[in-house]
């Protein structure tokens, strides 16, 4: 269950981040919206959005502070601006989502699924063999472990094919 509300959880942070980020770069280029560095503001929370996704909660949690910042930039370029039309205030709606986003990002990131631990060469390699059940083969190669050695030599000693 916690899985799952994890899940949803990012789904709804990243989701935020996704649309405010592509939205207000969308206006901002088209429209001008957000003052002079609104393209910037809003392409800067796109890249941020994709490093969050390689991230483990620890990075995604001060990367969310600095998106928050972006966000509230975003808002801030529509109200510092003067007068604003239709596009000037989606656009500080873009950077109320990427605010939201932001801090949803900040206190689930903990519970959210990390990608980089597939490829962890630090976990215990699996004792499986080529003759084992295909699946447990399979779930050892998703798990980065080649079941077709018997034994790997210790990755410290000297003339390993890996040095």
């Amino acid at each position: 269950m916690a899985e799952r509300v994890g899940s949803r959880s990012r789904t709804y942070a990243l989701g935020g981040l996704a649309l405010g980020s592509i939205a207000g770069l969308i206006l901002a280029s088209v429209s001008g919206a957000g003052g002079p560095a609104g393209v910037v503001l809003a392409a800067a929370a796109l890249a941020g959005l994709a490093l969050a996704l390689i991230l483990r909660h620890i990075g995604r949690r001060v990367l969310g502070v600095l998106l928050a910042l972006l966000g509230m930039g975003m808002v801030a370029g529509v109200i510092s601006g003067g007068p604003a039309g239709i596009a000037h205030w989606a656009y500080a709606l873009c950077g109320l989502l990427v605010v939201a986003g932001s801090v949803l990002m900040v206190a689930r990131a903990q519970r959210w699924p990390r990608r980089p631990d597939r490829f962890d060469r630090t976990r215990a390699r699996a004792q499986t063999s080529p003759d084992d059940d295909p699946n447990e083969v399979w779930k050892a190669l998703d798990a980065g472990h080649d079941p077709t050695t018997a034994a790997r030599p210790d990755d410290s000693t000297p003339g390993n094919a890996r040095e």
